[in-house]
Protein backbone atom coordinates (compact mmCIF):
# COMPACT_ATOMS: atom_id res chain seq x y z
CA UNK A 1 0.00 0.00 0.00
CA UNK A 2 1.15 3.71 -0.82
CA UNK A 3 0.43 6.13 1.13
CA UNK A 4 0.83 9.37 1.48
CA UNK A 5 1.00 11.48 4.56
CA UNK A 6 0.84 14.71 5.82
CA UNK A 7 3.66 16.45 7.76
CA UNK A 8 0.97 16.07 10.80
CA UNK A 9 0.75 12.64 10.00
CA UNK A 10 4.46 11.96 9.69
CA UNK A 11 5.13 13.55 12.97
CA UNK A 12 2.81 10.91 14.66
CA UNK A 13 4.50 8.61 12.98
CA UNK A 14 7.98 8.87 13.65
CA UNK A 15 6.82 9.34 17.21
CA UNK A 16 5.10 6.31 17.27
CA UNK A 17 8.35 4.20 15.90
CA UNK A 18 10.76 5.98 18.67
CA UNK A 19 8.09 4.50 21.01
CA UNK A 20 8.19 1.15 19.63
CA UNK A 21 5.41 0.91 17.39
CA UNK A 22 6.98 -1.52 15.69
CA UNK A 23 8.97 -1.10 12.01
CA UNK A 24 8.53 2.37 10.50
CA UNK A 25 6.64 0.27 7.42
CA UNK A 26 3.93 -1.79 9.68
CA UNK A 27 3.17 1.09 11.55
CA UNK A 28 2.64 3.10 8.40
CA UNK A 29 0.44 0.03 6.96
CA UNK A 30 -1.56 0.09 10.19
CA UNK A 31 -2.37 3.69 10.09
CA UNK A 32 -3.22 3.34 6.61
CA UNK A 33 -5.14 0.78 6.57
CA UNK A 34 -7.24 1.85 9.92
CA UNK A 35 -8.01 5.56 7.87
CA UNK A 36 -10.62 2.80 5.18
CA UNK A 37 -12.53 1.31 8.12
CA UNK A 38 -15.88 2.70 8.35
CA UNK A 39 -18.84 2.69 10.64
CA UNK A 40 -20.61 1.08 11.92
CA UNK A 41 -17.01 -1.82 11.61
CA UNK A 42 -14.94 -1.58 14.10
CA UNK A 43 -10.81 -2.32 14.52
CA UNK A 44 -9.76 -5.11 16.48
CA UNK A 45 -5.92 -6.18 17.42
CA UNK A 46 -6.02 -9.27 19.25
CA UNK A 47 -2.56 -9.26 21.21
CA UNK A 48 -1.63 -5.59 21.81
CA UNK A 49 1.58 -6.13 24.65
CA UNK A 50 2.41 -2.32 25.45
CA UNK A 51 -0.33 -0.66 23.07
CA UNK A 52 2.31 0.80 20.27
CA UNK A 53 0.54 -1.28 17.44
CA UNK A 54 -3.09 0.18 18.52
CA UNK A 55 -1.90 3.31 18.91
CA UNK A 56 -1.13 3.02 15.06
CA UNK A 57 -4.46 2.14 14.47
CA UNK A 58 -6.31 4.52 16.43
CA UNK A 59 -4.40 7.31 14.78
CA UNK A 60 -5.59 6.00 11.63
CA UNK A 61 -9.22 5.84 12.56
CA UNK A 62 -8.95 9.46 14.34
CA UNK A 63 -7.28 10.68 11.25
CA UNK A 64 -10.32 8.50 8.87
CA UNK A 65 -13.55 8.03 10.11
CA UNK A 66 -13.23 7.67 14.03
CA UNK A 67 -14.33 4.19 13.95
CA UNK A 68 -13.56 2.13 17.65
CA UNK A 69 -10.40 0.21 18.19
CA UNK A 70 -10.40 -2.60 20.52
CA UNK A 71 -7.43 -4.39 21.96
CA UNK A 72 -7.66 -7.76 23.40
CA UNK A 73 -4.70 -8.98 25.58
CA UNK A 74 -4.29 -11.14 28.54
CA UNK A 75 -2.30 -8.46 30.44
CA UNK A 76 -0.71 -10.65 32.78
CA UNK A 77 -4.13 -12.67 33.43
CA UNK A 78 -2.44 -15.51 33.52
CA UNK A 79 1.37 -16.75 32.09
CA UNK A 80 1.42 -16.97 28.37
CA UNK A 81 4.20 -19.11 25.89
CA UNK A 82 5.78 -16.12 25.11
CA UNK A 83 7.84 -15.17 28.33
CA UNK A 84 7.88 -12.40 30.79
CA UNK A 85 7.94 -9.33 28.62
CA UNK A 86 4.15 -10.56 27.75
CA UNK A 87 3.37 -11.18 30.78
CA UNK A 88 3.61 -7.93 32.59
CA UNK A 89 0.39 -6.87 33.88
CA UNK A 90 1.49 -3.23 33.95
CA UNK A 91 1.46 -3.69 29.94
CA UNK A 92 -2.12 -2.60 30.37
CA UNK A 93 -0.77 0.98 31.81
CA UNK A 94 2.18 1.26 29.56
CA UNK A 95 -0.75 0.76 26.57
CA UNK A 96 -3.12 3.19 28.26
CA UNK A 97 -0.27 5.94 28.68
CA UNK A 98 0.24 5.53 24.81
CA UNK A 99 -3.55 6.03 23.57
CA UNK A 100 -3.81 9.05 26.16
CA UNK A 101 -0.58 10.84 24.46
CA UNK A 102 -2.37 10.41 20.88
CA UNK A 103 -5.55 11.92 22.63
CA UNK A 104 -7.27 7.97 21.64
CA UNK A 105 -9.26 7.94 24.48
CA UNK A 106 -12.74 8.30 22.80
CA UNK A 107 -11.32 5.81 20.13
CA UNK A 108 -9.10 2.92 21.88
CA UNK A 109 -10.31 0.52 24.62
CA UNK A 110 -8.63 -2.00 26.44
CA UNK A 111 -10.42 -5.69 26.55
CA UNK A 112 -8.26 -7.58 29.13
CA UNK A 113 -9.53 -11.38 28.43
CA UNK A 114 -8.68 -14.63 26.71
CA UNK A 115 -8.59 -13.90 23.43
CA UNK A 116 -11.04 -16.96 22.41
CA UNK A 117 -13.39 -15.37 25.33
CA UNK A 118 -13.34 -11.98 23.74
CA UNK A 119 -14.52 -13.86 20.31
CA UNK A 120 -17.28 -15.63 21.75
CA UNK A 121 -19.43 -12.54 23.10
CA UNK A 122 -18.00 -10.15 20.29
CA UNK A 123 -21.39 -8.70 18.35
CA UNK A 124 -19.64 -6.33 16.24
CA UNK A 125 -18.80 -5.95 12.66
CA UNK A 126 -14.99 -5.86 11.81
CA UNK A 127 -13.20 -4.06 9.08
CA UNK A 128 -10.03 -4.39 10.04
CA UNK A 129 -8.27 -7.16 12.29
CA UNK A 130 -5.03 -7.88 13.58
CA UNK A 131 -4.01 -11.14 15.14
CA UNK A 132 -0.89 -10.83 16.89
CA UNK A 133 -1.54 -13.04 20.05
CA UNK A 134 -0.33 -16.58 20.56
CA UNK A 135 1.98 -17.26 18.32
CA UNK A 136 2.41 -21.53 18.23
CA UNK A 137 0.03 -23.41 15.43
CA UNK A 138 -2.44 -23.78 17.31
CA UNK A 139 -3.14 -20.47 19.36
CA UNK A 140 -2.68 -18.91 15.79
CA UNK A 141 -5.29 -21.47 14.12
CA UNK A 142 -7.72 -20.78 17.59
CA UNK A 143 -7.48 -17.39 17.52
CA UNK A 144 -8.74 -17.20 13.42
CA UNK A 145 -11.17 -19.94 13.90
CA UNK A 146 -12.97 -17.39 16.65
CA UNK A 147 -12.38 -13.83 15.28
CA UNK A 148 -12.15 -14.49 11.28
CA UNK A 149 -16.14 -14.93 11.07
CA UNK A 150 -16.40 -11.39 12.06
CA UNK A 151 -14.69 -9.70 9.62
CA UNK A 152 -17.30 -8.69 6.91
CA UNK A 153 -16.76 -9.00 3.22
CA UNK A 154 -14.32 -6.62 2.02
CA UNK A 155 -12.60 -6.51 5.64
CA UNK A 156 -9.14 -6.49 6.06
CA UNK A 157 -6.88 -8.50 7.85
CA UNK A 158 -3.36 -8.72 9.45
CA UNK A 159 -1.38 -11.60 10.51
CA UNK A 160 1.60 -10.25 12.17
CA UNK A 161 5.11 -12.41 12.53
CA UNK A 162 4.44 -13.94 8.88
CA UNK A 163 7.59 -15.13 7.30
CA UNK A 164 9.04 -15.02 10.82
CA UNK A 165 11.72 -18.71 11.09
CA UNK A 166 11.19 -18.10 14.84
CA UNK A 167 7.40 -18.52 14.86
CA UNK A 168 6.20 -20.32 12.22
CA UNK A 169 3.02 -21.43 13.22
CA UNK A 170 1.51 -17.78 11.61
CA UNK A 171 3.12 -19.19 7.84
CA UNK A 172 0.91 -22.45 8.76
CA UNK A 173 -2.28 -20.81 9.36
CA UNK A 174 -1.57 -18.58 6.46
CA UNK A 175 -0.72 -21.96 3.95
CA UNK A 176 -3.21 -24.03 5.86
CA UNK A 177 -6.27 -21.93 6.61
CA UNK A 178 -6.26 -18.47 5.26
CA UNK A 179 -5.19 -20.00 1.30
CA UNK A 180 -7.14 -23.00 1.14
CA UNK A 181 -10.71 -21.12 2.79
CA UNK A 182 -10.32 -19.32 -0.83
CA UNK A 183 -11.63 -16.56 1.30
CA UNK A 184 -9.27 -13.90 1.63
CA UNK A 185 -6.99 -12.28 -0.87
CA UNK A 186 -3.47 -11.43 -0.30
CA UNK A 187 -2.80 -7.61 -0.74
CA UNK A 188 0.76 -7.37 0.10
CA UNK A 189 3.60 -8.34 2.50
CA UNK A 190 5.28 -5.30 4.72
CA UNK A 191 8.71 -5.72 5.80
CA UNK A 192 9.56 -7.64 8.30
CA UNK A 193 6.56 -9.25 9.24
CA UNK A 194 3.18 -8.39 8.57
CA UNK A 195 1.20 -10.05 5.88
CA UNK A 196 -2.17 -7.98 4.86
CA UNK A 197 -5.42 -9.45 3.29
CA UNK A 198 -8.73 -9.13 2.46
CA UNK A 199 -11.78 -10.78 2.26
CA UNK A 200 -13.47 -11.55 -0.86
CA UNK A 201 -16.84 -10.19 -1.61
CA UNK A 202 -18.87 -13.43 -2.83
Amino acid sequence: MTMVFSDEMVEELDFLEVIGGGPRAECDAKFGYALEVEPPNVIVEVGVLRGQGVCCLGCGSKRGHQVPVIGVDLFGLRPSRQGPTYDDPRNEKVSRVFADRFGLQEIVTLVRSESLDAAATFSQPIGLLVIDAGHEYEDVAADAKAWLPHVVPGGLLMMHDARNAAWPGIDQVIAWDLRVSGQWEELEFVPPFSAWFRRIIV
